[in-house]
């Protein structure tokens, strides 16, 4: 068995926890994301005009 020095040892573990870090952000952003395009939007309006004229039907 050949022992690693600190720096190695200490380098494996990092490397898990950006692995780890990574996917949780991955995953984070997809699901923030996903709320944003199923909400509904604030862009809907009412253009309403009224006019005030009488019709005749023959």
């Amino acid at each position: 068995m050949i022992r690693l020095s600190r720096t190695r040892r200490c380098r494996k573990r990092a490397g898990k926890n950006i692995i780890v870090f990574q996917t949780l952000l991955i995953i984070y952003l997809l699901i923030g994301l996903g709320s944003q395009l199923s909400q509904h939007t604030n862009a809907s309006f009412h253009d309403v005009e009224t006019s005030s004229m009488t019709m005749k039907a023959a």
